[in-house]
């Protein structure tokens, strides 16, 4: 028979151990920050071009430093792979072709972000809306993104937009005339919010 004190021994140690490994996928699920080396080529999937000698995943914050005056080219002609990170900032310029960019926090590049295809998922784009905007100059797909800098859709730009827009910026619908040849296609039941604004021309 197991007296109520010891009971309670037992109930305290289950909570306890519960306790611990509870603190431990804790930690496991911090994001650790992992940056850029390029020491190997200029794969992204190459685990020697990463400081910690693996390839970024979903919990980590990525920091690619390609000053300068560098640029990455990122992306796949596979288009179910993904590049899934918690946070990327880039120093620098990014092109993205290709594959799914999927990013669950800030999507901040200091240089040039062109996205030319692909899919962007959940990230929120920052940046100065000035100096450094966004441009997309092909057929992208956006799912759950939101705007957060000043992204321009040049003529030939095709967005299509699932899972809702937010545009926190402005959204400059082809950048030397107004609206021009640019697409902006809501699949099915979508929401557009947000407190920026869409323009037509250079805004």
């Amino acid at each position: 028979m197991v007296t109520k004190n010891r009971r309670d021994r037992l109930q305290d140690r289950f909570r306890a151990t519960q306790c611990l490994r509870t603190f431990k996928l804790h930690l496991e699920q911090q994001a650790s920050t992992i940056c850029w080396t390029g020491g190997a080529s200029s794969d992204w999937n190459t685990a020697s071009n990463w400081d910690l000698g693996r390839v970024p995943t979903a919990t980590d914050d990525v920091l690619v430093d390609l000053s300068p005056s560098g640029a990455m080219t990122l992306g796949s002609f596979i288009t179910s792979l993904t590049f899934h990170v918690r946070n990327l900032t880039v120093i620098g310029d990014l092109r993205f072709f290709g594959g799914q960019l999927r990013v669950d926090g800030d999507l901040d590049v200091s240089g040039r972000l062109t996205l030319l295809g692909g899919t962007l998922t959940n990230a929120n784009l920052i940046g100065d809306p000035l100096e450094t905007p966004v441009y997309v100059d092909g057929t992208v797909n956006m799912d759950n993104v939101r705007i957060s800098t000043r992204v321009i859709a040049v003529e030939s730009a095709e967005i299509n937009v699932n899972n809702g827009l937010i545009v926190d910026g402005i959204l400059v619908w082809g950048e030397n005339q107004a609206f021009a040849d640019a697409t902006l296609a809501f699949n099915g039941n979508q929401t557009l919010g947000g407190s920026g604004k869409i323009v037509g021309g250079n805004g």
